[in-house]
């Protein structure tokens, strides 16, 4: 059995209308097309509803709270940690369900520090994963609060929670707009140096991350979907003339035009 793009934006939407926030802060209106088959399987429609508690809960400030509005919608996650980027910004998250999955999400732009990395993020530089081993071009200000987050220990506690065991479930990563490009950066680090766990990555209205290059790379190495909306300015920069493209297939969900793409 498969969902049409269009079933599980019905959810979705559904979802969001229930909790009463229409804005992007529910990240409503999105949709994807797996590789243009115009079908989303159920385990991927099912994530990418635990994807938007998360990426939703993850702007409370407060650790209790989001946990508890987390658990609201997704009854058996347990939260393990929270990680920050201190002055450079940035927020992140992760925890466990009882299907044994570990699940980690990053905080899009609420903050002054997260306009500056939005900013910096024209620029594209050679980018590394922890070991020092190259990742290809992405954006300057992307890949600084990665790292602030990466510092503060959100890949190696995930890496210690794979050896002692607390992830035979998978892992899956998360994040809204800024968070999506974490979101993705995490995924591409992944895919360099795998943890043994198969990975998922689901973003919403990510911006372009990587070098067009590098995004062709990581488009057949990572498992991601991508939902984006017809119309939301996020998706469409870092602009392609500037060098940068977007990895994961996504579909617009008016039926407006196709989303941005590359």
């Amino acid at each position: 059995m498969s969902y049409t793009p269009e079933a599980c934006y019905a959810e979705i939407s559904e979802y969001c209308t229930k909790k009463e926030q229409p804005s992007d802060a529910c990240l409503s209106g999105y949709e994807a097309a797996l590789d243009g088959a115009g079908v989303i399987e159920p385990e991927d429609c099912a994530a990418s509803h635990v994807g938007l508690a998360l990426a939703t809960a993850i702007y409370t400030a407060d650790d209790a709270q989001m946990e508890a509005d987390i658990v609201a919608d997704v009854p058996s996650f347990v939260l393990a940690a929270t990680y920050s980027g201190g002055r450079v910004g940035g927020r992140a998250a992760r925890g466990t369900t009882d299907d044994g999955a570990c699940h980690v999400v990053f905080k899009g732009t609420d903050s002054t520090a997260d306009v500056v990395a939005d900013l910096e993020s024209v620029y594209l530089e050679a980018c590394t994963t922890e070991d020092g081993e190259p990742m290809g071009d992405c954006g300057d200000g992307f890949i600084s609060q990665y790292g602030a987050l990466r510092d503060d220990g959100v890949v190696d506690e995930l890496r210690a929670a794979v050896d002692a065991g607390d992830c035979p479930g998978g892992i899956y990563v998360y994040g809204h707009s800024l968070g999506g490009a974490e979101a993705s950066l995490l995924g591409a680090e992944l895919s360099i140096a795998p943890p043994g766990p198969a990975v998922h990555v689901y973003t919403y209205g990510e911006p372009r991350t990587f070098s067009v290059d590098a995004a062709a790379v990581y488009t057949t190495t990572v498992d991601k979907v991508r939902w984006t909306r017809w119309g939301d300015p996020v998706v469409a920069v870092p602009y392609e003339s500037l060098g940068f493209g977007h990895y994961g297939e996504a579909g617009s969900s008016t039926g407006a035009g196709p989303a941005a793409s590359s």
